[in-house]
């Protein structure tokens, strides 16, 4: 499998998570010696890898900031425990993680259970947030959610005939309209190679059987811990939803998100991003993911 250069090439290795034999891949773009203003690091999505965040990172380490995304646990090149799949757990090897790089306080870019995952964080260890960004996620989940990703969720645990065959599926389907290096490279990424040619997703399906588990029993705990949130936050939606050709399938809702902005100690803006869905708001090239960087620097700084 060959994965296609990025312009800016990333410090790859593995730092250590919360618990004795846990590691966390890691890719870390920009100076290792930004201050925390100019220190993002990133956390994905629920089957999401580290790779989806390559296109933000390459632009933003291009502008002077440190940029660093790690694979969850059950993820990617992580390791891949038996349990451990839950917002508290994922928060102790982010504040691991901070750890290992000797960062007191950073800012903190969550997507979708990334998202959740910001929340938690910030809720109980404010000391270590300076900013906060939730892009399309953080926020109690409609009703729709997990039939909105059934199609991500549907690849784990299977074995697809060749790498080739993986990526055709993903170039079919409604959530990439627009077809490009970011997502060929995501997916690259997502599967290992068997000795016969045949690809299987890395991400492990039990992580996220349970994650769903737990993530439905934190609904209401959830939006208590908006509440709590001592940073400055920026909330970018995506207006475009997974189902009912963009009428339905919504991660983060309008009504999610305001209620959101509103409950925020440290005080909560949304913005809707026009013209995105849940995952092109993330790996599209032109107006959508500009506009999501626009926000982001301005935000920041």
């Amino acid at each position: 499998m060959t994965i296609k250069r990025t312009a800016i090439k990333p410090r790859n290795g593995f730092a250590s998570g919360s618990q004795p034999g846990i590691k966390l891949a890691y890719a870390d773009w920009g100076p290792e010696d930004a201050s925390p203003e100019k220190t993002i690091v990133g956390v994905h999505g629920i089957t999401a890898n580290l790779i989806g965040w390559n296109a933000f990172a390459e632009k933003l380490a291009a502008s002077g900031y440190r940029f660093i995304a790690y694979d969850l646990r059950g993820r990617g090149e992580s390791s891949k425990p038996a349990n451990g799949y839950d917002l508290t757990t994922h928060s102790f090897d982010l504040r691991a993680l901070l750890d290992y790089f000797n960062i007191e306080q950073a800012n903190v870019l969550g997507h979708s259970l990334g998202a959740a995952i910001g929340v938690y964080f910030s809720a109980h260890y404010p000391e270590r947030v300076r900013r906060l960004i939730l892009l399309d996620g953080g926020a109690p989940l409609p009703p729709d959610t997990w039939q909105a990703i059934a199609r991500s969720l549907e690849r784990l645990g299977k074995t697809f005939p060749s790498l080739e065959a993986y990526i055709s599926m993903f170039k079919v389907s409604p959530y990439f309209p627009i077809w490009n290096d970011s997502v060929e490279n995501y997916y690259t990424y997502d599967v290992k190679q068997n000795p016969d040619g045949t690809v299987t997703p890395k991400c492990e399906k039990e992580a996220i059987m349970e994650e769903q588990h737990n993530l439905n029993n934190m609904e209401k705990y959830l939006s208590a811990l908006h509440t709590h949130i001592e940073a400055p936050t920026l909330i970018l939606r995506a207006t475009d939803g997974l189902l009912d050709s963009g009428k339905a399938g919504f991660i983060l809702t309008a009504e999610g998100s305001a209620k959101m902005a509103q409950n925020i100690q440290g005080g909560g803006k949304t913005v809707d991003i026009n013209g995105t869905n849940h995952f092109t708001i993330l790996m599209n090239e032109g107006h959508g993911r500009d506009e999501v960087l626009r926000l982001v620097i301005k935000h920041l700084e």
